[in-house]
């Protein structure tokens, strides 16, 4: 078995966890990763966001829920 040639410190484990505070955009540089157009279109999403997203997504949830009657008692439920 291989053992690592250097000593490094071992955190103690408390019984309770430190959780550290709440501070006002620590995540403000955080942006969400957009695919790539040649990875959206062959799953049948478009390239680029449409101008119209919006209605298009209230279009399709509106869709959903009358399509699958589970969706409603989902969505409560979350």
């Amino acid at each position: 078995m291989l053992m690592a040639k250097h000593e490094f410190p071992i955190p103690v484990i408390r019984s309770t966890p430190e959780i550290p505070p709440i501070q006002p955009g620590v995540m403000a540089h955080s942006r969400p990763f957009v695919a790539k157009a040649e990875h959206q279109e062959p799953l049948g999403f478009p390239g680029e966001l449409v101008d119209n997203w919006k209605s298009v997504a209230i279009d399709k949830m509106e869709e959903l829920l009358g399509k699958y009657r589970a969706l409603p008692v989902f969505l409560d439920s979350v």
